[in-house]
């Protein structure tokens, strides 16, 4: 027999503004038995719909045009990509005043993550509760009745969409099968609804990948897009954002991936980096950005999106990234600035991830925008994303120069057996062609013995290769590039992943590392 269910949204521990969460209680009856994997969604209070008004036209422009116009996003993140429900990762239901307000600040794009399957039946149909697809449209409406961009897609999954050889077959059937309704439902909306194939396809936690999985990840963007474009209507046209492995601007990601023969796309990536100062967030890790290093390595990133994509036609869309809250307002302010204006510079639009969490040292820490009053937690991060975009701000009308010669500086430390204390990667903190026959790594650095310098390769290269300095000299030791070839046993370094600078045995300090002709 099928019961009424009393459900219970509790107040989250990392969420924003706890004191305003109160438990609600929402009576739902449901729709089906359990067999049939049918659920139905959580009640909301009614959105009046009737006045909202939107573009049903595709305009016949580029997509490098349509995508330069995208601009300055923003990600309704934890929300309808959250298991469970709408609210049940800690954020209110949407309304069309949270995204009234978003526009108000300036933003021209949002980017509304849909998890769909707690809202699909069983294979081999898939088939989306229809009361689902109803709740994403009236969101999409809210955003297209302001002007902006809305950018839907298949975000989180149980699993299905693991990129591995033996689950290929099913889940591109799956993939098709939920493209098919999704696209069918959406068609008749004009260009300023974009579809996003999938969110960060990976193989578990793997999120690396290898020429197998990237292969894969090929195959299952041919499979959607394909399928989009079947269903006719304005989806013939429609921009489709396809992502590369895991979404990841990584040197392999990208060299793999393949550009479907379409002029309606646009490569989707994410970058959360440096790691160390974005998502980190014990209080010993990375607090303060803005450094040469840091600068080069932002550089590095839009120059390759660059080469690869844009240079050919492509459009590139960030659809996400973020710094997580460690009470280093000023730092977080200095990356988004830079990070934006360096993406503006190349036509990219950026979308901040907004996840509703906001209290310093919590995961994830990345809410600007509280949901609940309507007002913004850190204007400061808001207002210099937007500045840049908009024009407002001429401190930020150039992206400011900086040495390209200088790798890392500041302090970081080892211990241990032998642990690396500075990391660095090919293709952001240096491009593999700066390693020339002319060239010397330089490092400052303190300690009982001189530091060690190992190129690492999980891609086809040596896997660890070590070098010791060919000179040392007034605790700076000087690796030549001779002895880095001999050591890799390649000279063009096309395989390299890594560099790390460390010590066996013995604590070490390194300040600085840069290049010397």
């Amino acid at each position: 027999m099928l019961a009424m269910l009393l459900i219970t949204s509790a107040c989250s521990e990392k969420s924003v503004d706890k004191g305003n969460m109160i438990d609600s209680t929402t009576v739902v009856q449901p729709t089906a038995t359990n067999n049939d994997m049918s659920f139905p969604i959580a009640i909301v209070d009614p959105q009046d719909l009737e006045d909202l008004h939107y573009s049903k036209d595709m305009r016949n422009i580029s997509a490098m045009d349509l995508v330069k116009d995208m601009k300055i996003g923003w990600n309704l993140g934890n929300t309808l990509d959250s298991f469970g429900g709408e609210t049940r990762w800690g954020n209110p239901t949407t309304t069309k005043e949270m995204i009234d307000e978003i526009k108000n600040a300036g933003f021209q794009s949002v980017r509304i993550p849909i998890t769909w399957d707690d809202n699909i039946g069983n294979e081999p149909d898939y088939i989306i509760n229809a009361g689902y697809l109803d709740r994403a449209e009236e969101i999409v409406q809210y955003v297209l009745s302001n002007d902006m961009y809305a950018i839907i897609n298949i975000h989180h999954h149980y699993g299905w969409e693991a990129v591995n050889v033996e689950n290929k077959a099913a889940a591109t059937d799956q993939l098709k099968k939920m493209w098919q309704q999704i696209a069918e439902h959406f068609k008749e909306y004009g260009d300023f609804l974009i579809f996003e194939a999938m969110n960060e396809p990976r193989n578990g936690d793997d999120w690396n990948g290898n020429a197998e999985a990237y292969e894969i990840v090929n195959g299952y963007n041919a499979a959607a897009l394909e399928t989009i474009r079947a269903t006719g209507g304005n989806n013939e046209q429609r921009l489709v954002m396809l992502p590369t492995y895991a979404a990841s601007a990584n040197y392999d990601a990208l060299v793999a991936f393949t550009i479907p023969d379409d002029k309606n796309i646009a490569i989707s990536i994410h970058s959360y980096s440096p790691f160390e100062f974005s998502m980190e967030i014990t209080r010993e890790s990375e607090r303060e950005w803005g450094s040469d290093q840091d600068k080069k390595s932002t550089s590095n990133l839009f120059e390759l999106l660059e080469t690869m994509f844009l240079s050919k036609g492509t459009p590139v869309v960030l659809g996400e990234f973020a710094s997580t809250n460690k009470e280093n307002l000023d730092a977080r302010v200095t990356h988004a600035s830079y990070f934006v204006k360096s993406a503006k510079q190349k036509g990219i639009p950026t979308f901040w991830w907004d996840n509703g969490y906001s209290d310093a040292f919590g995961t994830d820490a990345m809410a600007l925008f509280n949901r609940r009053t309507l007002t913004w937690i850190y204007p400061e991060i808001m207002e210099a994303m937007v500045n840049v975009y908009n024009g407002k701000d001429p401190a930020f009308d150039e992206v400011s120069d900086s040495d390209s010669t200088i790798l890392f500086e500041g302090e970081k430390s080892s211990n241990g057996e032998w642990g690396q204390a500075v990391t660095l990667s090919p293709r952001i903190d240096f491009m593999p062609y700066d390693l020339s026959k002319d060239i010397i790594i330089a490092v400052e650095y303190e300690g009982v013995n001189v530091p060690e310098l190992i190129l690492q390769s999980w891609s086809g290269g040596e896997p660890w290769a070590k070098v010791a300095p060919a000179e040392e000299v007034d605790r700076i030791a000087y690796f030549k590039f001779d002895d880095m070839a001999l050591a890799y046993k390649d000279e063009t370094f096309s395989n390299l992943n890594a560099l790390l600078i460390g010590d066996t045995g013995a604590a070490l300090k390194v300040f600085k590392v840069y290049f010397v002709n």
